[in-house]
Formats: C-alpha cells, structure tokens, sequence
C-alpha cells in the first residue's frame, strides 16, 4: 500500500469492509452439486459467505408471493386447466403441445432447476422424490394431472412422509398411472398395492437399523409381507375416482 493511500492526520478512517472470499473449495462445489441442479459463481460466493447451515436454514424457510400466499417455486407454475380426453377439432399443433403435452410443464422445470435462486433444494428434493413416487408424463394425456404431481412432491419436500403419501395417492397422475383408477370390485387391481408396499414405504424385507437385511434362522430373507397383505392393501385401494 502506497503511503498516499492512507487516511491524513485528522481524516475519519473508513469503517466500511469488503469481505475478501477465499479461493474455490471442493467442498462447496461438492455439496451444491448434491443440493442443488449445479453451482454457479455466485451461489458458491454466497455459500461462502454464510455457511452451510445459514444455507440450508434460506432455503428451507417458507417463501410467499406478492399476495401473502405459499410458494414453492421461484417461476410461477404453468396454467394447465383440465382437457377434454378426446382432443377438439380444430386443435392444431401448437394446441395439442400446450395442452396434450408435458412442454409447458418441461419449459418450467429447466426453468426452475438453471434459473431458480430461492427454490434450488426444494427443487432437487422435490425431484428426487419424483424418482421414487413415480408416475410417467408418457403415460399421462392431461399434463394438468402432472402439474398437480409436481405441486405435491414441492409442497410436502421438507414435510412429513406421512402427509405426502396420502396426497400422492389421491394424485389423478398416480392413480392413473399404477391403474388405481381401474381397479373395481368386480376386476381388482393389485399394481398400487404392491408398489405402495414395495417402492413407497417398507420394501420388500425387513432391514436392521444399518440398512442390512434381517435373515431367518436359515439365513434367508425375511419378507415384510405376503399376498394376503396384498389382498388386503388391493380392497383398501379400490373404487377411488
């Protein structure tokens, strides 16, 4: 530093500090590639700044609009009212891709995941859970059922599984696509059942507190449950439309 540069005899002295960050660190970069869909400059910057707990404390808070309502996006979501199951004429192209298609839904996620600040870890958690409640939009005509999906799992991220699980079930997608909706009395259909059991909630075996599996006398497996369960969870889940 130059003498010049320093304040005079009698001159106020500055009080104003720019925090100096240190350099890039794996860590950071490591953790928001798991937290969020990609680090940038600046949110590393951020991150730097305020540490991970003051980070994850952010994020999690709950966020409101101008209006005072809960959001849990930082884009507004599409408006996808329900269509008619059998496509107007007169629909033409671009009609049937905004209505009949997942693009609009799609537009808004890259959106959310490349352009998000506020929003990033629900986003990522929110779309991990996608990939264990899962439904498919290839399956799915009305990307209004879809965009319900997707409000449930950025509604219930940082909520209670008990919570999500119920309004996941009652989701048209799910109920569409695990053939809930068609499952009757008279033609039960045992497809929701089995992956609410298998996929959602216990697994298909009983597992010791480190993950391992529990094992019989004979060193076998132990089932969580059998096909009367299945039976059982089948009449639970029927006639729901």
């Amino acid at each position: 530093v130059c003498s010049s540069d320093l304040p005079k005899v009698g001159e106020p002295i500055a009080t104003t500090v720019e925090r100096v960050a240190p350099p890039f660190t794996g860590d950071n970069i490591r953790f928001l590639e798991q937290a969020t869909f990609g680090p940038t400059f600046d949110s590393e910057l951020h991150l730097r700044r305020v540490g991970i707990q003051r980070w994850l404390e952010e994020q999690t808070a709950q966020k409101y609009d101008t209006n005072g309502f809960e959001r849990y996006s930082t884009f507004p979501y599409p408006d996808l009212p329900l269509q008619p199951t059998n496509i107007p004429v007169g629909c033409n192209a671009a009609c049937q891709r905004d209505n009949y298609t997942m693009y609009k839904l799609q537009n808004w996620m890259y959106r959310e995941a490349m352009y998000s600040d506020d929003q990033q870890l629900r986003r990522r958690v929110a779309w991990a859970l996608s990939q264990i409640l899962v439904v498919s939009g290839r399956d799915t005509q009305q990307p209004s059922y879809m965009l319900q999906y997707l409000k449930i799992l950025d509604q219930h991220a940082f909520g209670n599984f008990r919570f999500l699980l119920n309004d996941i079930t009652l989701n048209p997608a799910m109920g569409n696509y695990l053939d809930m909706v068609r499952s009757t009395n008279a033609n039960p259909n045992e497809n929701y059942a089995r992956e609410i059991l298998q996929l959602f909630t216990v697994g298909l075996n009983m597992l010791k507190k480190d993950g391992t599996p529990r094992l019989d006398k004979n060193g076998n497996r132990i089932p969580t449950y059998d096909q009367n369960t299945i039976n059982n969870f089948t009449k639970v889940f029927t006639g729901w439309r």
